[in-house]
């Protein structure tokens, strides 16, 4: 056998392989985290809503925001707030399991799709994930800082069978943690108490903005598109 041919054939086909996986890292990674990013959650996601019907299983999402971030990177600078982005990416591929998929949604932003837990068992999870951030620091040479971070919560099916369903739970969920005072966890069993504080301190504010990565159709499971403006509750808690 000419040796030299198979040896060739074989280098091209590894650096092939190199390359598509080079690629499929651009596609479905954040460059600055490491993390999944928006594009693999949104196949994820529709794959795990028909795993779990399928199989009569239950899974959640958790959405996590760090609260006063921008406060970070107005005061410190943006490499102290990118660093301490990517030591958040860590610390949650540390503190969670690896069949758990963990998302950078984008800014200071976080999605996780916590596979086959119930809703009283995501909270759990999600409060030693919000304890455990409030107890850690971040250091970055002299620097000492700490933060916190605001957490929704959605289970399938109980708050959704749609992927739009439950990204939006979690999120407004997120949001109204901020609105009640950051740095918690919301969830099914916490709910309607914020929902009826928050109405007696003062209304959320209505506010449109451009969802960057989530257009979604409610349809089983599925997300696409590029830019959708959606009337939704925001507040200026971030």
């Amino acid at each position: 056998p000419n040796f030299e041919v198979i040896i060739s054939f074989l280098f091209n086909n590894f650096q092939l392989q190199r390359r598509s996986h080079h690629l499929e890292n651009l596609v479905y990674k954040d460059e600055l985290t490491g993390l999944f990013n928006y594009r693999f959650f949104q196949i994820a996601l529709s794959s795990e809503i028909k795993r779990a019907r399928r199989a009569k299983r239950n899974f959640g999402l958790m959405f996590l925001d760090l609260d006063n971030f921008k406060c970070i990177n107005d005061q410190y600078g943006h490499s102290v707030g990118s660093s301490m982005l990517q030591k958040t990416a860590d610390f949650l591929s540390d503190e969670l399991r690896s069949t758990d998929i963990i998302v950078r949604w984008g800014g200071d932003e976080y999605v996780i799709i916590i596979m086959d837990l119930s809703a009283q068992d995501l909270e759990k999870i999600a409060e030693r994930v919000r304890k455990k951030i409030e107890e850690s620091f971040f250091c970055f040479f002299e620097l000492k800082l700490s933060i916190t971070a605001s957490i929704g919560l959605s289970s399938y099916p109980e708050d959704g069978i749609t992927a739009q369903d439950l990204l939006e739970t979690a999120d407004q969920r997120m949001y109204l943690g901020k609105k009640n005072g950051k740095n918690q966890v919301v969830g099914s069993s916490n709910i309607l108490e914020l929902k009826h504080d928050s109405q007696k301190s003062s209304a959320l504010t209505f506010h449109y903005r451009y969802k960057k990565h989530l257009p979604m159709q409610a349809k089983e499971g599925q997300i696409y598109g590029a830019s959708q403006k959606s009337k939704e509750f925001r507040s200026y808690y971030d």
